[in-house]
Parts: C-alpha cells; structure tokens; sequence
C-alpha cells in the first residue's frame, strides 16, 4: 500500500508557557483536500508550520512520526527541508502583500522558485513565470509581472503568491486563511482556481481556516482543532451535517447561515484557556453544555464513533454513528 503524502504522529509542539500542539495525528493522501479549522490560538497554523520545518523559535516539535512526500523531517538536514519547502510543499500564507518582498517585482519573484527548484537558467524561468502566472489568472501576466507588490490589489498578490507557491510543483499545497483578507468575489476566483488545479494536477490540499462554509465547500476531509488538540474528524459532509463534539456544534451554531434572519446568533462562552490555564480532564468542560463529572477528571480520547469519524469526547452528540 502506497504511504500517505504526509504522515503525522503524535505532534506535539512546546514553548515555554506550554504545549501549543499537543499529541496529534495528521495524514493527507496525494490529491486529497483535507480542512482543519478552529478558533485563532488552537495550534492550526503551527501545525502546518511544522510541514515545512517553520516553527518558529523557542518553538520545539517533537512526533513519534513526521514524514511529507517521503522526507523524515524529524531527521532532516537543512538542505533536506531547503527541498522539501516549495520543491514538495508550498504554502500560502495570511496576508499575500506581506507573503511577497517588496523591492522585487513579483514576476522576479516567482521565476526564483523555477531556479531554485526547477533547475531553470535565468531566461526560462523568466519565460515560465510570466506562463504560470497567466495561468493563476493574472491578466496581461507579461506587463504585470514587472509590478511590485505594492503596485498590485490584494487579490493580484493573492495570485502571484499562489503562482509562486506552484511553480515548484509541489505535491502538497498548505492554504492558511487564503481569502481572509479579500472581497467575496476575488474570494470565489481564489477558492475556484485553487479546485481548478488541484483537478488538472492531483495537488493535495490542506486548506486551514475559521471559515466553516469555506472549509464544507472546497474539502473532502475536516479535522477540529481546540486548544492544541484534534476533537473531531470526519468527511465534510458528516461532520458538517452530524457534529458528533459540543466544540464542533458550537462552531457551526455561530455561523450566521443556521439561523433565521433577525435571529441573535449563539455563541461558544469565554475563551480557550492558554495552555499552561487549561482544565484537568476535558479542555472543552468549561465551555460546552454537556459536561458531566467524568469530563472534569478524564481526558477524552480520539475513538472512531463511526465509519471515518473520529471524536474525543465522552458523551458524543450523535448517538446513532457510535452505533
């Protein structure tokens, strides 16, 4: 059986105040589009992060396994991960105007990875980039390429960043927030170009974000995180559709679309705890409704409750898929 493109086991990454991922699995097949979500703090961005070798300091990743395209990461060498980012794994991160530097103009910018990963001379990639980022949807890529970032919309430098992050054929695309900072519409060409070419090139994608809609659309496979650990995991449509953690129900409860207009929206009470703050057993029991005695002492464990979905949690929402 073929491995997965990224295996993952037991991750957990610690700073000083404490670990910020703590203990999770994580396995993405070639051409899978897998979704991980939850609210700002809960490890998400540090869990793709550590894909690349990327977090940062005093940061210290420790797994039991930690492998992407077939690279041990955990015994890699910086020339190993120098080949491992952009070459096998591309990421695009939050803001696209502070992703790209500023005094190079971006077609420079993207004909740096040809080079770099590519074995490109100079002319080619030059002539390549300006092709990827016509592809990416960039119009007049030739006179646009000349531009510098700040010469761009954000929606342009979303693109050239998407460009840039494909111009080493990865095999894995990480999106972190990829339509955070943009207008509905360019939101719809980002996501719809982003399903586009994970169709023409089996690109796996692991699309990281707060937006549960988003995430529902454009995943086949999502995983919830809270407070440094995976609490569900299950295919977009089951999880959406049946939440089996209070956590995942409470974050659909907020969106906006499950409630009638005029209709005052619910939310999940307090805040995540900080993790040298986090609660003996359940890290949920502070915040969810249905907390009973054993979630004060007992922390729940990820358990299959269905065919391919997973929950932590002792006293699961759906009944029927522990069946």
């Amino acid at each position: 059986m073929k491995p997965p493109l990224v295996d993952v086991r037991e991750l957990a990454i610690a700073f000083p105040a404490g670990n910020a991922v703590d203990g999770i699995d994580l396995h993405i097949e070639q051409g899978e589009a897998v979704g991980l979500v939850g609210e700002s703090g809960c490890g998400k961005t540090l869990t793709a992060l550590s894909l690349l070798g990327l977090v940062p300091e005093p940061g210290r990743v420790r797994a039991q396994r930690l492998r992407v395209a077939g690279c041990d990461l955990l015994a890699a060498t910086e020339r190993d991960l120098h080949q491992v980012r952009g070459g096998q794994v591309a990421m695009v991160f939050q803001d696209p105007v502070a992703a790209l530097n500023p005094v190079i103009p971006v077609g420079h910018q993207v004909a740096e990875v040809l080079q770099l990963h590519g074995g490109m001379d100079r002319h080619s990639a030059r002539r390549e980039a300006i092709a990827t980022l016509g592809r990416v949807g960039l119009s007049d890529p030739e006179r646009q390429s000349r531009a510098y970032p700040s010469e761009l919309s954000g929606g342009m430098c979303q693109r050239v960043v998407i460009a840039q992050a494909l111009a080493g054929t990865p095999q894995l695309l990480v999106a972190d927030e990829p339509t955070t900072a943009l207008d509905v519409t360019i939101q719809k060409q980002i996501l719809d170009l982003l399903a586009e070419l994970r169709a023409e090139t089996q690109l796996a994608t692991l699309m990281i974000s707060h937006d549960l809609n988003l995430v529902a659309s454009h995943t086949e496979r999502v995983l919830v995180m809270d407070q440094g650990l995976v609490v569900e995991s299950a295919a977009s449509e089951k999880l959406f559709t049946s939440p089996c953690h209070p956590y995942t129900s409470g974050l659909l409860d907020c969106l906006p679309s499950r409630h009638r207009p005029g209709e005052r929206l619910t939310e999940i009470p307090a805040a995540p705890r900080r993790p040298q703050q986090r609660p003996s057993g359940c890290r949920f029991r502070e915040r969810c409704p249905h907390a009973k005695e054993r979630c004060t002492s007992e922390e729940p464990v990820l358990r299959e409750l269905g065919k391919g979905h997973w929950g932590a949690c002792h006293f699961p929402l759906d009944r029927e898929s522990s069946s």
